[in-house]
């Protein structure tokens, strides 16, 4: 009696990640049977067909399946790369753009603030539905989830006007007028990081909730 040899199992999740429900079973089932044939002569090349038919399939559907999660990811990629380009633009030096203290000051109170104006259940359905265009959620689940991401934009907006606020005050209040030219250069540049950071992640929420909001105008 011969053991069961499962598929690469990696592999196996993202084929049944971006099949149609309806197909799952079918093609999983006569991917994993051929695998077993080819696993009892030959493990290695089993392993290998496997992943390219796998890889395959999976470029097939989804384009058809997870079209709105390829799209959210490549915006995510194209601002990232667009950013890092101003980046290298404005300075060779990229850990000018840098600074731990000042995304401590922006993510952590805007995630905070919008949990506690939505919760971890609208959190995790927000992020579900990035991921997952499939997922069925009602209209009111939609919408609380679409609200974590306006909160949490918005929180980080704030957050970052008000951190810039403070640093502007500091800057003024202890900057002589004697070490102004030496002095002011750098500690603006950290005091503009906040606002920057802030509107990067505003900018991301934003997307995220009109994705959201596109799903719950198609569900009408």
């Amino acid at each position: 009696m011969s053991l069961f040899n499962p598929p690469p199992p990696l592999i196996e999740r993202l084929l049944r990640w971006t099949l149609p429900d309806e197909l799952k079973d079918p093609i999983l089932g006569d991917l994993a049977e051929e695998f077993q044939q080819r696993h009892l002569s030959n493990s290695s090349k089993a392993h290998s067909w496997y992943i390219r038919q796998a890889l395959k399939t999976s470029n097939q559907f989804i384009w058809h399946t997870k079209r709105g999660f390829v799209m959210f990811s490549l915006s995510i990629v194209v601002f990232t790369a667009v950013s890092l380009m101003a980046f290298w633009f404005g300075s060779e030096d990229f850990g000018l753009f840098i600074d731990i203290p000042s995304l401590l000051l922006i993510f952590p109170p805007a995630l905070f603030f919008a949990l506690a104006a939505t919760s971890v259940k609208d959190m995790k359905n927000g992020l579900k539905s990035l991921i997952n265009d499939e997922l069925d959620l009602s209209q009111l689940e939609l919408t609380h989830a679409k609200q974590f991401f306006d909160v949490m934009g918005n929180s980080a907006l704030s957050m970052g006007f008000f951190t810039t606020f403070i640093g502007a005050i500091a800057m003024a209040s202890h900057i002589s007028a004697d070490a102004f030219n030496q002095v002011f250069g750098p500690a603006f540049a950290v005091c503009v990081l906040v606002l920057m950071y802030s509107f990067g992640l505003k900018t991301l929420c934003y997307v995220a909730a009109q994705k959201i909001q596109y799903k719950r105008n198609c569900a009408e």
